[in-house]
């Protein structure tokens, strides 16, 4: 069950997304799966190398994707100990190992025989990287976007609840000493 927050209480301003919320899994999904249809769409030659390359980009893509999402979900209660940008770069360096480790073994899946050195290794692992961390960095100005809003409908909420209570405590007040002494109650 989810930890009950006061109502005044503001939250920290530089918090990782939560990894087991299904809007930010679905964010990340829709984003990365964009980023790889774009650079498909960038390097083709036609309408069939296009989708050639995007079949052939998303064959390594979706494995390190849903694998990194995993892991993420795991370990969301220890990343959200963390202070934000410990924990960022520790999502950038798991999501680079990731890469690293699904390009290594991939073998002749990924990377045919030309490719499969150190290079073409360290370079999908940097690009993982960099992609998480381009990533966070969107979660972080969408949540500092948000925060102003947030931070309203917490004001207006806590108006709300002390509204009806300061009425009921006046009324009472001037009941009672209606009773006591109606001329000071006037």
């Amino acid at each position: 069950m989810p930890k009950v927050r006061s109502i005044n209480q503001t939250p920290p301003a530089d918090t990782l997304p939560d990894f087991r919320n299904l809007g930010a899994t679905l964010r990340v999904m829709l984003l990365v799966n964009a980023a790889a249809l774009l650079l498909a769409a960038v390097q083709a030659l036609s309408w069939q190398d296009g989708a050639q390359r995007f079949i052939d980009m998303s064959t390594f893509v979706q494995p390190v994707l849903l694998t990194s999402l995993l892991l993420l979900f795991a370990l969301n209660p220890v990343l959200a100990r963390l202070e934000y940008w410990r924990g960022a770069a520790l999502v950038a360096l798991l999501v680079g190992l990731v890469a690293l480790a699904i390009f290594l073994l991939g073998g002749e899946l990924y990377a045919p025989p030309l490719e499969r050195g150190y290079f073409h290794a360290m370079r999908n692992s940097v690009l993982g990287a960099v992609s998480a961390a381009l990533l966070l960095t969107y979660f972080h100005l969408r949540s500092q976007a948000l925060l102003p809003a947030l931070q309203s409908a917490r004001l207006q909420a806590l108006q709300a609840r002390i509204r009806p209570h300061f009425l009921f405590n006046s009324i009472n007040a001037v009941l009672s000493v209606v009773r006591a002494d109606p001329r000071r109650a006037e």
